[in-house]
């Protein structure tokens, strides 16, 4: 894998992965109702809406062709 920098920082980017890191691994099993009662948790909607964030970043040229914009120069 060669030479590593060990100052870098990686963002994980799979959307699977990192959900199920986030809310399955340690929890699976623990709580039954756990979406209905973290639906006003503020560490889930951070994680949610920095996830949407970046979805919409990944899907740019998806996005703006769909809302009939893709011929216009923009700058993300």
């Amino acid at each position: 894998m060669g030479d590593l920098d060990r100052n870098a920082l990686y963002q994980l980017s799979d959307y699977y992965t990192a959900f199920y890191y986030r809310y399955i691994k340690n929890n699976y099993g623990e709580d039954e109702h756990y979406w209905s009662n973290a639906i006003d948790n503020l560490a889930r909607r951070s994680w949610t809406g920095l996830t949407f964030e970046q979805l919409c970043k990944d899907h740019i040229l998806q996005i703006k062709k769909k809302l009939g914009i893709s011929g216009v120069l923009s700058e993300e």
